[in-house]
């Protein structure tokens, strides 16, 4: 799939020709740095979790999030790694897997589940986080999945609002906290 930004050179800020691809496991490096940078927009955009516990610093972050998303590809259920390159580079990425279905809601067997989207900072607003969720679409359709999931941390109103704008509507809200030690009058004392 390929994006012409030339024709909007202030929308897409370098005019430049960006492709939609789908990767494999060999290509997990090159995401490394979009992660990061997503990692980075969180603490930003989220600044009060660390009431309840600091960041993980970017290289920690990665590894964990390479070795999840390695399992996702090499998992029995489907899942999918597209990258968006702009000017040879990879300038966005969409992870998104199959998983079991949840008790509540009447869906299918399985339903899709965008593990991350992210698009670097100088490269957003020219259409390529959209062009990756269309890819999302399309390979949920393929699958045969008609329902999809998403986690969005809190404090991120734009990407709140781009799945809104996709047709997600709220369904859960995770809460986080600390366990501190036992005290008198406390739950679990």
């Amino acid at each position: 799939m390929e994006i012409d930004n030339s024709r909007d050179p202030a929308r897409s800020g370098n005019g430049a020709r960006a492709q939609i691809s789908r990767a494999g496991a060999s290509r997990m490096d090159e995401v490394a740095p979009l992660w990061m940078a997503l990692q980075d927009h969180h603490a930003s955009a989220a600044g009060h979790l660390t009431a309840v516990s600091p960041f993980r610093q970017a290289g920690e972050s990665w590894a964990i999030r390479r070795r999840q998303y390695l399992e996702y590809l090499a998992g029995d259920l489907p899942a999918a790694l597209f990258l968006a390159e702009q000017d040879g580079q990879v300038a966005g990425y969409a992870l998104v897997r199959s998983v079991p279905a949840g008790p509540t809601l009447a869906t299918g067997a399985t339903v899709g589940h965008l593990e991350s989207l992210a698009v670097l900072p100088a490269c957003r607003s020219a259409g390529l986080g959209r062009a990756l969720l269309d890819a999302v679409w399309a390979v949920l359709r393929e699958w045969g999945t008609s329902e999809i999931t998403v986690n969005v941390m809190a404090g991120n109103l734009p990407a709140e609002q781009i799945y809104r704008r996709m047709g997600l509507v709220p369904f859960t809200t995770w809460l986080v906290g600390r366990i501190g030690p036992a005290v008198a009058g406390q739950p679990g004392s």
